[in-house]
């Protein structure tokens, strides 16, 4: 495969986007869980995990909203 230069920068901004999306989530997942992931583990996690245990969160977050119950 051959690049030119504005190609290469694009993808890797495009690596750069992607890498920053996913330290995000997991940082996200890691305050919803208070301690009980560090970051390492949140790291080691597939794909797959972090999907479930963001859908939990999303559902815990949903319950909360509509029972009124405090979140923090």
């Amino acid at each position: 495969m051959s690049l030119n230069n504005e190609d290469i920068a694009e993808l890797l901004e495009s690596y750069d986007n992607n890498s920053k999306a996913l330290r995000n989530n997991i940082l996200r997942l890691i305050w919803y869980m208070r301690g009980s992931v560090t970051l390492e583990e949140g790291f080691a996690m597939s794909h797959a995990d972090r999907d479930m245990i963001n859908s939990l969160i999303k559902e815990n977050l949903e319950t909360t909203k509509n029972t009124g119950l405090p979140f923090y």
